[in-house]
């Protein structure tokens, strides 16, 4: 009797985790609204906006949660508006990063235009009518104008409150604040890097139509290089820029 000998190999199972691909997410095409595309963003990808006049829910008061992530315009800032409509009765702003995000968190191409907070002082409720960067947040701001906003206390435009964005390449203008900073302001440990930007026609009921720094301590403060800062108005002082802080 002839017997069968089957012999088995023992194959090896290894496991290879690929790096994931970072994907192109576009509005309208893939998601109906900003905020959409940037909630189902995964960390690298990249939300691309259509041109067109961006307004109402999910494309205003935006909020990155802390990814890392691009968000840009299709077309760059005169083709892609986001139009908060806002009054300081119905307050919105057009981007919020508060939460930690870094530099890999990039803001780029927009117009935010008609942005508003309320009547009030300190609280970061009332400051940043375009942008608020604030708990440590350090996103990258590229290629974008911020016109027409009116912010209730600090920042008529962009306020920094204990944060350090990098701003590059953008205009601030005709921005309006009821205190301090009508173009830009930073306060407590904020280092801003605010780099090829034209800061003008911006006015401020207080002080520093254009720029206003009350950040404490020797590390922190405005850094700016090769920056136009011209044309802005104060009620009571400083109308380019007013600094403050130790």
């Amino acid at each position: 009797m002839m017997s069968t000998i089957r012999a088995w190999s023992a194959l090896a199972v290894v496991a290879i985790t690929l790096p994931a691909v970072a994907a192109d997410l576009h509005v309208p095409g893939d998601h109906r609204t900003i905020q959409g595309a940037i909630d189902a963003a995964a960390p690298h990808d990249t939300v691309i906006v259509a041109d067109g006049i961006w307004t109402g829910a999910g494309n205003v008061d935006l909020n990155y949660g802390g990814k890392a992530i691009v968000v840009r315009s299709a077309n760059g800032p005169s083709n892609c508006i986001i139009d908060c409509n806002a009054t300081p009765e119905h307050p919105a702003r057009g981007v919020n990063f508060v939460s930690g995000e870094t530099a890999a968190a990039v803001f780029e191409g927009f117009t935010i235009r008609n942005g508003a907070t309320p009547p009030g002082a300190i609280a970061d409720l009332f400051n940043g009518a375009a942008i608020l960067c604030n708990n440590g947040s350090s996103p990258t701001i590229r290629n974008c104008v911020c016109r027409d906003n009116h912010a209730g206390c600090w920042g008529g435009a962009i306020c920094c409150t204990n944060a350090s964005p990098t701003i590059v390449g953008c205009v601030l203008i005709d921005n309006l604040v009821d205190d301090d900073g009508g173009g830009l302001f930073a306060w407590g440990q904020s280092s801003p890097t605010v780099v090829n930007t034209l800061i003008t026609g911006n006015h401020s009921l207080i002080t520093a139509g254009g720029i206003a720094d009350f950040c404490f301590g020797n590390d922190f403060g405005f850094t700016l290089v090769n920056c136009t800062v011209t044309g802005n108005t104060a009620e009571w002082q400083g109308g380019g820029g007013q600094m403050f802080g130790s």
